[in-house]
């Protein structure tokens, strides 16, 4: 199970803060069902690849980016607020989705789109 209010925030956030964003993708052991009351919500952001350049996987943007989000959930208040988030463009992505060793891999293979 997963915080629904907290997945819509975090796509709000992209979507309010960041031009490109297309897709935001829930996936782990909450879509899998074997997550505890402890465990983190883990999301694949996907962008445009027309999006700013560093809205990609490792890039400096996407780290901030990652930093303001967590800083902005702290200051709500959701019952498990830990958000793990990897970001890429749509054609990092794509390329990575057939890597079963990927978070990508397992974001659009077993996640679920918000």
């Amino acid at each position: 199970m997963y915080d629904k209010d907290l997945a819509e925030f975090v796509k709000s956030f992209f979507t309010n803060n960041y031009q490109g964003f297309l897709e935001l993708r829930l996936y782990g052991s909450r879509t899998t069902g074997t997550y505890r009351e402890s465990s983190d919500h883990d999301f694949y952001a996907i962008f445009s690849d027309n999006a700013a350049e560093g809205m990609d996987i490792g890039r400096l943007e996407s780290m901030q980016a990652l930093e303001e989000l967590r800083r902005a959930v702290r200051q709500r208040e959701f019952l498990n607020p830990k958000v793990d988030v990897h970001i890429s463009k749509l054609s990092t992505f794509q390329r990575l989705s057939a890597d079963n060793e990927t978070h990508a891999y397992q974001a659009f293979h077993n996640g679920v789109i918000v």
